[in-house]
C-alpha cells in the first residue's frame, strides 16, 4: 500500500507545472508532515520531534500511518485533477475570448464561464 501510495504521489506531482504548484500546496505540505513526521523530524528537517509520534517501522501503527497517507495522496490527486481540468477549460475559454467578435454578450460570455472555472477551483 505504501508503494502505491507513493506512486500515485509521484505520478499526480509531475502533472502540476511550477506555476500551478501553490495551487496544490496545502495538499503538499499535508504529505510533506506526515512523512517527516514518520521519520521522526520537523518538516524542515533541522530538529527531532517527538518520538511518541515517530511510526515504528515494524509496530503495528505503521498500517494506520500509511492508510493517513494514502489519503492525503488521494486529496491531493483529486486537487490536481480539479485543476488541471479548470485550467483545460480555462485555456478553452481565453481561446473564445481571442476569437470573439467585439460585443458585449459574446465577451460577458466568455468571461463568464472563465470565472465559472475560477470559482469551481474554490469548493
Amino acid at each position: 500500500a505504501l508503494k502505491g501510495a507513493l506512486r500515485s504521489y509521484t505520478v499526480a506531482r509531475e502533472l502540476i507545472p511550477p506555476e500551478l504548484e501553490r495551487l496544490v500546496m496545502p495538499q503538499l505540505k499535508s504529505i510533506r508532515e506526515s512523512i517527516a513526521e514518520a521519520f521522526g523530524v520537523s518538516i524542515d528537517g533541522s530538529s527531532r520531534i517527538s518520538s511518541s509520534r515517530r511510526v515504528r517501522w515494524d509496530g503495528k501503527e505503521i498500517a494506520e500511518w500509511v492508510a493517513g497517507l494514502t489519503e492525503l495522496v488521494n486529496r491531493f490527486e483529486e486537487r490536481v485533477e480539479i485543476l488541471l481540468q479548470a485550467c483545460d477549460k480555462i485555456d478553452t475559454q481565453l481561446k473564445v475570448l481571442d476569437e470573439v467578435e467585439y460585443g458585449r454578450d459574446g465577451f460577458m460570455g466568455a468571461v463568464g464561464n472563465i470565472q465559472k472555472a475560477m470559482d469551481e477551483l474554490s469548493l
